[in-house]
């Protein structure tokens, strides 16, 4: 419990990203619209913004690069399981059959800050050394503070109105 509200505190999302995430809810929530896919630019290329942010000022860039591999490897793992909304999962299904690469290439910045969200809790499940912990988290919270000081570059305000065989399909769905 201590591990877990310590972790929270490092990666408390500021109150501009909690807006941005409940916008994000209310408009796929309620009005039914996506983010369009895929995002640019996608987490791939926020993830290889930061670490060559980094480079440029510190000495610790393979450290930077495990966490940013750790992060997209997170991210892939996570993305259809715990990071999609039930409207978002048909998407998810068709744009995985369509690309060749993984999600990381083509989700965005909204989606990596419901990473964020998730953090605290699969970080704290970890069996990981305090130390390394205390490190790791410090790096996330970098990274998420990079995140949201290039906030104009990186997250959307434009979603899109899916088609009508997608809302046909939602109307249907036992998702719904």
């Amino acid at each position: 419990e201590t591990l877990l509200s310590e972790i929270r505190e490092h990666l408390r999302l500021p109150h501009g990203a909690k807006l941005k995430l409940i916008e994000d809810w209310e408009r796929i929530s309620r009005e039914k619209k996506l983010a369009p896919l895929p995002r640019t630019p996608s987490i791939h290329t926020i993830l290889d913004d930061f670490l060559a942010a980094k480079a440029r000022r510190t000495s610790h860039e393979r450290l930077y690069g495990e966490v940013c591999d750790g992060v997209r490897a997170y991210f892939n793992q996570a993305l259809p399981t715990i990071l999609l909304y039930k409207y978002e999962r048909r998407q998810f299904r068709e744009t995985k059959e369509n690309q060749k690469t993984q999600p990381v290439e083509y989700y965005g910045a909204e989606h990596l800050l419901r990473l964020f969200v998730k953090l605290p809790d699969l970080l704290a499940r970890c069996n990981m050394q305090r130390e390394h912990m205390t490190v790791l988290v410090s790096k996330l919270a970098e990274l998420l503070k990079f995140v949201i000081s290039n906030k104009q570059k990186y997250l959307n305000a434009d979603y899109t109105e899916p088609g009508d065989e997608y809302l046909s399909w939602w109307a249907g769905s036992t998702d719904a």
